[in-house]
């Protein structure tokens, strides 16, 4: 019983920070492995607001086609108001 009790003790005191061969700490990262994850970090943000910048603009397409067509027509009436004079 005492046997017992003992293993129990020394197995629960020791239990939270002992360490087994297969509980391994990851690696440190290499400079070049933290490089290269803040590349794909800033590429994919780079994608993600390149994306919103195309869809807004798709956005503005009507708005900049009627802007097309009322200019082309004013510049149409002042060319010939001008070749008129």
């Amino acid at each position: 019983m005492k046997a017992a009790v003992l293993t129990l003790a020394v197995l629960f005191l020791t239990g939270s920070q002992a360490r087994h061969f297969w509980q391994q700490d990851e690696p440190p990262q290499s400079p070049w492995d933290r490089v290269k994850d803040l590349a794909t970090v800033y590429v994919d943000v780079l994608k993600d607001s390149g994306r919103d910048y195309v869809s807004q603009f798709e956005g503005l397409l009507p708005v900049l086609e009627s802007f097309k067509v009322s200019f082309l027509s004013a510049l149409e009436e002042y060319t010939k108001k001008l070749n008129t004079q």
